[in-house]
């Protein structure tokens, strides 16, 4: 009797780690695409400020896009990268526009 109350106990222990991680996994999942929804609205801002050529609105829409881009983690180091030039350039037109 004792032998099944403790293969029970320890059936329930590994359900609730299980249940944990993957609480936890679900949530990091949905944060994750909220900052990519983020970043999605933003690139579009991006675009947008482009073809009104305004670009210190352009440099501020894409530098918080790299933010939000940042804080998932994600593995595409070359998105960020790509991103990162991109704001580079538009933040050197905004001030090239600006001096004039």
């Amino acid at each position: 009797m004792k032998k099944n109350t403790k293969v029970t106990i320890a059936v329930a222990l590994i359900g609730l780690v299980a249940t944990a991680a993957v609480t936890f996994k679900y949530v990091n999942a949905r944060v994750k695409i909220k900052e990519l929804e983020a970043v999605s609205r933003l690139q579009n801002l991006t675009l947008i400020a482009i073809g009104n050529k305004d670009y210190v609105l352009a440099c501020k829409s894409q530098s918080e896009a790299e933010e939000y881009l940042g804080k998932v983690h994600s593995k595409a180091e070359d998105l960020l990268g790509m991103i990162h030039k991109s704001n580079q350039e538009l933040c050197a037109k905004a001030q090239n526009s600006q001096s004039k």
